[in-house]
């Protein structure tokens, strides 16, 4: 049975990059769970084989880090692949941002209501996978992705486009008198932040950092899928149980190395 997966419309236009998003399938053993952290390893690790065969690349091409909420973001080289796919303690990092330019890498991170942005440059060539949280996304992780793919692959911000995966909606995402300050305290007033009660968009704000950045608008699309409200998606606030993370992929669109 195929597993239920998400793909970008954006992402496929053009020069189609091989991506995927997985889901929660309650047919599953796991619920579809792909991380070693939240369920049995045979079943989390069937699951990812599943998952990376999606965009025609063995497990063993899946590169992972260990993520903490954190802003760094690192490249990974043909020789770092498969770090993390099979056994957690060989993860990268640590580091919430993954890119690559090395032909049939695989580069992924693991989210429940947080962000998973999956980036590439237009040509397909470089593409990267990050983690944001609000810990992430207040420390300015997206727009250390696009300032990334300018260092490392000479990609400016007009070139990058972006996918911005299920995540916790603002109508669901409420937090506490600190955290809301955090944000605005350096990235100002906006939509991203919302009161009577005090929420935050996770989605907006990340959105907002990459135009901050240089992107542009019609080189960004944002699910909309809220995963507090959908069942197809892991919920951490929801109090899934049992819990489990979704697992967002992605490789250059050259392929397999010759």
């Amino acid at each position: 049975m195929k597993p239920k997966v998400l793909r970008s419309t954006l992402l496929q236009r053009g020069i189609p990059v091989p991506h995927v998003f997985s889901l929660r399938d309650t047919s599953l053993p796991g619920f579809g769970n792909a991380s070693f952290l939240s369920g049995e390893r045979a079943e989390v690790l069937q699951f990812r084989k599943k998952i990376v065969r999606e965009i025609g690349l063995p497990i063993d091409r899946l590169t992972l880090a260990f993520q903490e909420h954190g802003a760094q973001v690192l490249c990974v080289e043909t020789e770092q692949a498969g770090r993390g796919s099979m056994n957690h303690d060989e993860c990268l990092g640590p580091a919430d941002g993954l890119m690559t330019a090395s032909p049939g890498v695989a580069v992924g991170v693991l989210v429940a209501d947080c962000c998973c942005l999956l980036m590439a440059d237009l040509n397909g060539s470089a593409v990267g996978a990050i983690h944001a949280g609000w810990r992430g996304t207040q420390s300015g992780i997206a727009m250390n992705a696009v300032r990334s793919f300018q260092a490392e692959f000479g990609v400016p911000a007009p070139s990058v486009r972006a996918w911005i995966s299920p995540s916790i909606s603002a109508k669901k995402y409420r937090v506490g008198e600190e955290v809301w300050n955090l944000i605005r305290d350096r990235w100002g007033e906006g939509d991203y932040l919302l009161r009577d009660p005090l929420r935050i968009d996770l989605p907006s704000l990340n959105r907002e950092q990459m135009l901050r950045s240089g992107m542009i608008a019609e080189n960004i699309e944002v699910s909309g899928i809220c995963t507090f409200d959908s069942m197809d998606c892991f919920s951490h606030r929801r109090g899934d149980s049992p819990q489990g993370r979704m697992l967002g992929v992605i490789s250059p669109a050259n392929g397999l190395p010759s």
